[in-house]
């Protein structure tokens, strides 16, 4: 009797590993674009969710709270602060940044009735952050209602975008937009 031998030839190993290598090529930008709008989606809901919870804390404890977009260094920031001023119910970034260092600096640290940094979010490093027109600032009043604004969050090729918007009513809806594919 004669042995048959049923090992594969080299021939059929190699063009299986050829197709192999076919079906990676075609579907690994699918895979990139699937990662990238990924991370968009869950940094748009990441920042979604830091608005609401900035919303929650000022329902909560009854007082203003404000976060400010650094669209350079791809950040978003919540400070709490008691306004000193009745007749001055808003304040600027700028103006709440120096105010909060000149307690610092006076204080050593961050006194109660100062501007005190609550928390930050830093966008990962593939995507960059923009906003409606000059606004860099979301107030949050103590019944939960904001000052409107759009947040732009996309990719470094602005491919694929999404857009993170309040009202002032206190709404908070996230968009997603695509670049039409000319």
């Amino acid at each position: 009797m004669k042995k048959k031998n049923s090992g594969v030839t080299l021939i059929e190993l190699v063009a299986v590993i050829g197709i192999i290598a076919v079906l990676f090529l075609i579907t690994a930008p699918f895979y990139r674009n699937f990662q990238t709008k990924l991370l968009l989606k869950s940094s748009s809901e990441s920042i979604s969710s830091y608005i609401k919870n900035a919303k929650s804390l000022a329902i909560n404890y009854n007082r203003k709270f404000s976060i400010i977009i650094d669209p350079i260094q791809s950040k978003i920031s919540t400070y709490d602060y008691i306004d000193t001023d009745p007749d001055n119910p808003f304040v600027s970034d700028t103006d709440a940044i120096a105010r909060r260092d000149q307690e610092v600096a006076e204080a050593g640290d961050v006194k109660s009735d100062a501007i005190q940094n609550v928390s930050d979010y830093t966008l990962p490093g593939q995507l960059e952050i923009t906003t409606s027109g000059a606004i860099t600032q979301i107030t949050v009043s103590s019944s939960g209602s904001m000052n409107g604004c759009s947040i732009w969050i996309k990719n470094k090729s602005g491919d694929s975008c999404y857009t993170v918007t309040t009202t002032t009513t206190g709404a908070i809806r996230i968009y997603d937009y695509e670049k039409p594919q000319n």
